[in-house]
């Protein structure tokens, strides 16, 4: 059997005799998550670079209960000390309107360049959610539930951002 694609990060040799590095993006992967604002809580905007999470939590949109429109999929702006598992990073910025829903693009495996990840963090060590809303960070919550990882620092944090490669917690 042939190779039929080289993916992944690494070294790879270049046919002259020599390496070249390998920071393949064929390994991306994106999902279309429901994100939503309540009813008479405000407009609500996923920043490109924000993490995102599952959430299951009684909200009115539109007069309707969230969770009867959309079961579990809908996302929310992590925060360890509110959201239970952390699922990607939006691709664009998005503002969602005070009682509306709209469709959130979310990474959720792959490199993404210049994510929302604490200054302290650093290259090579997992990333968690944070107490901040939309960032991550390197230590882990000590709530059992938030405390999994869902990135990997690939440089050291500055001024709030990093490139990271994303570990698909879900196995989309």
């Amino acid at each position: 059997m042939s190779v039929y694609k080289v993916d992944g990060i690494g070294t790879r040799k270049d046919g002259a005799g020599g390496e070249s590095s390998n920071f393949s993006e064929g390994n991306v992967k994106v999902v279309r998550l429901v994100g939503f604002a309540a009813d008479s809580g405000g407009d609500v905007t996923y920043t490109k670079g924000d993490v995102v999470a599952l959430q299951r939590a009684a909200a009115t949109v539109g007069g309707s209960d969230v969770i009867g429109q959309f079961g579990i999929a809908n996302v929310e702006l992590a925060a360890a000390t509110t959201e239970l598992l952390c699922v990607g990073v939006c691709t664009e910025t998005v503002t969602v309107k005070d009682g509306t829903t709209d469709i959130i693009a979310v990474q959720v495996a792959g490199t993404f360049v210049n994510a929302n990840v604490a200054t302290a963090s650093t290259a090579g060590l997992q990333i968690f959610p944070s107490g901040t809303a939309g960032r991550g960070a390197l230590n882990a919550s000590s709530d059992a539930d938030t405390n999994k990882p869902y990135a990997i620092a690939l440089e050291n944090a500055s001024s709030n951002q990093a490139d990271i490669i994303l570990l698909n917690p879900l196995d989309y």
